[in-house]
């Protein structure tokens, strides 16, 4: 999983709390170039193994029902 995010986003920070209370695997990308490049416009987007992507709110929901780790 790739975690879209900024440094200063608290939204994202939350998020990644979130992942790592989990134990959920995942690379962070905060390099605007990229995050520009990809089309994203609102962090956090967390994309999963199959290219899909969420928002926030999606994401939560993702995560607190995963079953097992990625």
């Amino acid at each position: 999983m790739i975690l879209y995010s900024t440094t200063t986003c608290p939204m994202c920070h939350m998020l990644a709390a979130k992942m790592d209370e989990k134990g959920i695997k995942y690379d962070k990308v905060t390099d605007t170039n990229i995050l520009e490049e990809k089309g994203i416009m609102h962090v956090p987007i967390l994309e999963t193994d199959d290219g899909s992507r969420m928002n926030l709110a999606e994401a939560m929901y993702y995560i607190n029902n995963l079953e097992g780790h990625e």
